[in-house]
């Protein structure tokens, strides 16, 4: 009975008829493709080879090592390179090697009562901080002395011996460089009035000093240069300053002048 309607439909509709049988042969043929296609396209799951994106991502990973080795030399002056890892890790920046600070020259001043080094600062200084480099590279400030402490202000010394003879030198006084604020641990240059009057007198700032900062357009009121900071032995300095002193012209000048021992540069 079926077949006797089927046949009837198809003597009504023989088009309709014949696309239904070609679909359904097409359907069956492709199957198999489909099938195969699978497979072949399957990762494997046993874990005994790697898929083809673990592949990649191996291979990535060496390059990157690769070149990060070759091109270490040149983190400082390059962005910091962003290490490439999978997409369910967070990026990790790699560390610069150094940076300006490590780079900057150090003073180190041996005394009696312990070290004072000193970070010179040529970014800010920098006529200053070379005439400060040739008088330590020359040796003018080994057996020199710090006389004047005045506590919570200022630790000076200088081109001075202890029984208070001037070395001479031959180096042209530095013009005035106001670049830095005159704060506790900073290092500055003693003038007079004359604002390029900077010899070679300089002192360890024990306080804030806002009065010795610009706040004029001549003579002391131009500001004093600080060339440089204390960066270890702070402590030292502020040891002197309370050491015995006498009043002197209005400075309070140590009773027994501190030596500096020896001073280099590093």
């Amino acid at each position: 009975k079926f077949s006797t309607v089927a046949k009837q439909r198809h003597r009504r509709n023989p088009a309709v008829s014949w696309a239904l049988r070609l679909g359904f042969v097409f359907c069956v043929s492709l199957f198999p493709f489909l099938l195969f296609i699978h497979f072949i396209q399957k990762p494997e799951l046993s874990g005994q080879q790697p898929s083809r994106v673990a592949e990649e991502l191996k291979s990535s990973s060496s390059q990157l090592k690769a070149s990060l080795e070759t091109n270490e030399k040149f983190f400082v002056t390059t962005p910091p390179v962003v290490q490439l890892l999978p997409r369910h890790q967070e990026s990790v920046p790699v560390t610069k090697v150094f940076d300006s600070e490590t780079m900057a020259s150090i003073v180190t001043i041996a005394t009696s009562q312990g070290q004072i080094k000193i970070r010179l600062r040529d970014d800010k200084a920098p006529r200053h901080v070379a005439f400060m480099k040739q008088l330590i590279e020359q040796g003018l400030y080994n057996g020199c002395v710090f006389y004047r402490a005045e506590a919570n202000f200022v630790l000076q010394g200088g081109l001075r011996d202890a029984a208070g003879n001037q070395r001479s030198k031959s180096i042209e006084n530095p013009p005035l460089e106001f670049n830095l604020l005159n704060k506790k641990g900073t290092v500055t240059m003693a003038r007079w009035e004359d604002p390029n009057s900077g010899a070679g007198e300089f002192f360890i700032n024990l306080g804030d000093s806002t009065h010795l900062d610009r706040h004029g357009d001549s003579g002391w009121a131009l500001g004093f240069t600080v060339f440089g900071e204390v960066v270890e032995g702070m402590e030292v300095a502020e040891r002197i300053s309370k050491l015995p002193t006498t009043t002197q012209g209005g400075l309070r000048m140590l009773d027994t002048p501190v030596v500096m021992e020896t001073v280099t540069l590093s």
